[in-house]
């Protein structure tokens, strides 16, 4: 049939887009998202980098609360947590600083480089824009 019209030809490449899209997600790897470590469940664990982050935490935060004393402290507790993860074989653990998931380097190496920035980019960030 021969599109005659702009709106004809509009639905014509949404759909072809729609199609092109379907065919790509499907050619990545999918993996159901386990649910994210979080510091809480690594507080009964006797493993050398649980001990380590729970002496971590006590530098990083006062108290309980989320008031940050060290930064440093905060970073390193990020990827102790970040190790405990990948060791126990989950996808995502929860940033003990602002209580947001992030992926870690083993979930993130079964598809291409998303170009967000992510933390443990096992690809160097190769298709992020470049910082203005």
């Amino acid at each position: 049939r021969r599109i005659t019209h702009t709106k004809d030809a509009m639905n014509a490449l949404l759909f072809r887009r729609a199609v092109l899209v379907r065919a790509v997600a499907n050619m990545v790897p999918r993996r159901n998202l386990t649910g994210a470590l979080r510091v809480e469940d690594v507080k009964d664990d006797t493993s050398d980098n649980a001990r380590k982050l729970a002496a971590v935490m006590e530098k990083a935060f006062v108290g309980t609360t989320k008031t940050v004393k060290d930064y440093d402290a905060v970073h390193e507790a990020a990827h102790l947590l970040h190790d405990i993860a990948v060791n126990r074989g989950l996808d995502r653990y929860v940033d003990p600083a602002t209580g947001y998931p992030v992926f870690t380097t083993k979930y993130l190496k079964d598809r291409p480089c998303c170009g967000h920035y992510c933390r443990h980019c096992p690809y160097h960030h190769a298709n992020a824009a470049p910082e203005r």
